[in-house]
């Protein structure tokens, strides 16, 4: 008899049985791109968690990416013709991640080869390693499938198909399980804690100037007015013109030369941090946040089992900077509109309906007052479809885009008129009200779910707002008390309502705050640098306990009382110093001139000047005469000790990479044209 015909289908494995050669090239393709983040150009301690790249991570998305849809693929075409079997299963790794790469390099590039980002040539290196792998892999499949699927269709062979597809399916499942593995954090086991230590609450609205809330004689904003009256007030004062800095300060009591916070450094990691004392007392920790200075890389992370940034999926930090990851990032947190108040404000109060048994923490940083404002509904409300006539001057500026740049504005390019300025103003509070409706919800959630043990809040900014009072708008350009004047409220049990003290600045609300639950206390000079001796520099760097001032409160406001205070860490512009001395007097000294100017905040009776400060090592200040009476030298070894503690603290922050994501949000809050 003849031979047997040679089937012309293999209805046993067909692409299956190049599945170990597609997962090992995903693998391949996962290690590159690990291998790239780790010693390549982008520094692990710049990247989202600030823990570098997670190897399984990469190799988990690797295989995952690209062997998942092979799977899939030669599953569906069992039984087909061999060669179309993997032919097709080979596209199928192939294409999604081919379309990724090609979205992603659009967007990137915008549609040019001449953009200068420093991110592209990392990219293209990337894509050229990933297509290389995938063409030898598949190079290396074709020969196994010719091997193993050629003219003989004999038992033996079926069986090592059987076999290799058996292989190649297990090894491609692999690749979720690491994935999952590598991406999941499980939550530190708290410790035990007293049943009577009450929740927290710290509610931060971005760009909130004082004025502009109805507690200290500004517009009506009903949510923040009750919640300030049911405790007690103060003059809030931030110690930095912008963002970074000046929440460093707030949760490690130290100024920006000792926190590290700058514009390409994050916070100083040896400063003590003290969302880190109420977990280590056994408190559930939550942050809900969307500025991007405060994205985990700046090392804002520290103290919070959860940490939800609008401007991230902190859930991809171990592979962020892949090309997947960052595909998706950028289209969940562009089409979403994750950083709008009523969002942040709705997935905060989802983590309180299901928080932990025992006491937490809860950070909500609501971002809505800052640029770009949108029109928002005059008494809160999302949109003003019909806003009239007060917003017509505006409108040709807004239509062209012109307003959306800050700088533009600042150079006077658009909002030039009154009119058009008054408008800008009154969008400004219109997004006040907007945030101020997302307060009310959060403290009713939270009251709701602090009814056993009770509830401390505090309530307070990061920095204000300027609107042309000394021609310049918006802020991180100046120390004028429209940008460094912020409310700031507390109240819990123990604490009288209604009460008033004097000022106080960002970086008393830790220390205030742990006396206030009892708890250990924070070391506000840990890991700064300042030196023991500089007394009249500490009360104006450090934060304080100001317990039992609250526990005292009175029922009026007391006319004057700033609190002593070192401003400083410009984001734009020549660099500044301000320094408020106990009593009032105020000094801001233009660092790069050396000019000053000198003022009373509270004795308008007493004449401003104007001079210059100098300080050399050599020769010690010196004093221009016009500045003479109002700086004895005991105000004088202040500058002097201040210089020292810069020379000393120039290298606490962490650098900080600004990848092409937070560029588009700076972008996007007008930071950068």
């Amino acid at each position: 008899m003849g031979a047997h015909p040679t089937p012309r289908r293999i209805r046993t494995a067909g692409g299956l049985v190049v599945l170990p050669v597609i997962a090992l090239t995903g693998a391949a393709v996962g290690l590159a791109e690990w291998g790239y983040h780790t010693l390549g150009p982008l520094p692990a301690a710049g990247e989202p968690g600030a823990g570098g790249p997670s190897l399984m991570g990469f190799l988990g998305l690797g295989i995952t990416e690209i062997a998942v849809p092979a799977l899939l693929v030669a599953l569906l075409t069992l039984g087909a013709w061999r060669w179309l079997a993997v032919g097709a299963t080979w596209l199928a790794a192939l294409l999604p991640s081919a379309v990724v790469a090609l979205a992603h390099l659009a967007f990137q590039r915008r549609w040019t080869w001449f953009a200068p980002e420093d991110l592209h040539e990392h990219y293209l290196k990337l894509f050229g390693l990933a297509g290389a792998g995938a063409l030898l892999g598949a190079f290396c499949g074709a020969l196994v499938s010719y091997r193993l699927l050629g003219r003989s269709a004999r038992a033996q062979s079926r069986g090592w198909s059987l076999a290799i597809a058996c292989a190649g399916t297990v090894l491609t499942l692999a690749g979720p399980w690491l994935l999952w593995t590598s991406l999941r954090r499980p939550a530190p086991a708290p410790a035990s804690a007293p049943g009577a230590l009450p929740d927290v609450l710290l509610l931060t609205v971005d760009t909130l100037r004082r004025d502009a809330v109805g507690a200290y004689g500004g517009p009506a904003t009903p949510a923040m007015d009750a919640l300030l009256a049911s405790g007690v007030r103060a003059a809030g004062y931030s110690p930095a013109p912008w963002t970074r800095p000046a929440m460093a300060a707030l949760f490690c009591g130290l100024a920006t030369t000792g926190n590290g916070a700058a514009r390409m450094h994050g916070v100083n990691p040896q400063a003590d941090w003290w969302p880190e004392h109420l977990q280590q007392a056994g408190y559930a920790t939550a942050a809900f946040i969307c500025n991007p200075h405060l994205k985990p890389q700046s090392g804002f992370r520290r103290g919070f089992s959860t940490f939800d940034h609008a401007g991230e999926l902190e859930l991809l930090d171990p592979i962020a900077q892949s090309v997947w990851a960052r595909w998706l990032t950028r289209q969940v947190v562009e089409r979403l509109e994750l950083d709008r108040g009523d969002q942040i404000a709705g997935r905060a109060i989802r983590w309180l309906k299901r928080k932990p048994a025992g006491p937490w923490l809860l950070w909500v940083h609501l971002a809505d007052p800052h640029m770009p404002y949108f029109l928002r509904g005059p008494h809160g409300e999302m949109s003003d479809p019909q806003p009239g006539a007060w917003l017509d001057p505006l409108r040709p500026d807004l239509e062209r885009g012109a307003f959306r740049a800050v700088q533009r504005a600042r150079r006077g390019e658009a909002a030039a008129s009154p009119q058009a300025r008054a408008a800008v103003r009154m969008l400004y509070e219109r997004e006040v009200l907007f945030a101020d409706r997302q307060v009310g919800r959060l403290v009713e959630a939270a009251r709701a779910a602090s009814a056993e043990r009770g509830l401390v809040w505090v309530l307070t900014s990061d920095h204000g707002e300027e609107f042309w009072e000394h021609g310049g708008f918006e802020h991180g350009h100046a120390l004028h008390d429209e940008i460094l004047q912020v409310p700031f409220g507390v109240g819990g049990p123990g604490l009288p309502a209604g009460g008033w003290i004097g000022g106080m600045k960002l970086q008393d609300i830790g220390p205030t705050l742990l006396a206030l639950l009892a708890l250990p206390p924070m070391d506000v000079r840990q890991g700064s640098r300042l030196r023991a001796p500089d007394d009249l520099l500490a009360p104006m760097a450090l934060g304080a306990d100001r317990s039992a001032e609250l526990r005292g409160a009175g029922p009026v406001a007391p006319r004057c009382a700033p609190p002593p205070l070192l401003a400083e860490g410009m984001l734009y512009g020549p660099p500044q110093t301000r320094l408020i001395f106990p009593g009032g007097l105020s000094v801001t000294r233009a660092d790069s001139t050396g000019h000053a100017w000198a003022e009373d905040d509270c004795d308008p009776s007493v004449p401003s000047a104007e001079g210059e400060v100098w300080f050399a090592a050599s020769v010690g200040p010196s004093v221009s005469p016009q500045l003479a009476a109002l700086l004895p030298p005991d105000r004088m070894r202040v500058f002097e000790q201040l210089w020292a503690w810069r020379d000393a603290a120039q290298d606490l922050g962490a650098p900080v990479h600004v990848d092409e994501a937070t560029r588009e949000r700076l972008r996007a809050l007008g930071y950068t044209e």
